[in-house]
């Protein structure tokens, strides 16, 4: 949770402080869970249903939660790739959704690259 503004989240620090853009407010970082997956509360969301015990009724629930964050997830990377550009494009390329893949992540040193001004 450290590693999230939970205000900007909610749109409380907006609402305080006036803010009316719509565009990124954060500079682009990348977390320690981040270097493994780009999305790990969804992930971790996921995970959270699906090792649940299953009826009709929760099975309905857990498929329509998975398709909000699969949908939720790709319209958010549409917006970071606005925001961010070649930097979240280079990011997206080397790090996985939703699923953490052992071949595919990033270092501490690699995730800092990414974050350095100098990044394109």
């Amino acid at each position: 949770m450290r590693y999230y503004d939970g205000s900007e989240f909610l749109g409380l620090r907006q609402w305080r402080e006036r803010e009316r853009r719509v565009e990124d407010q954060e500079r682009f970082y990348i977390s320690p869970l981040h270097r493994f997956v780009r999305h790990p509360w969804y992930s971790l969301g996921l995970v959270i249903i699906w090792t649940r015990d299953m009826d009709g009724v929760f099975l309905i629930s857990s498929l329509m939660i998975t398709g909000y964050f699969m949908l939720g997830s790709r319209l958010e990377e549409r917006k970071l790739l606005v925001y961010h550009g070649t930097r979240y494009r280079l990011y997206r390329e080397r790090v996985p959704a939703l699923v953490p893949l052992p071949w595919r992540y990033l270092t501490a040193a690699q995730a800092e690259a990414l974050m350095r001004d100098d990044c394109p």
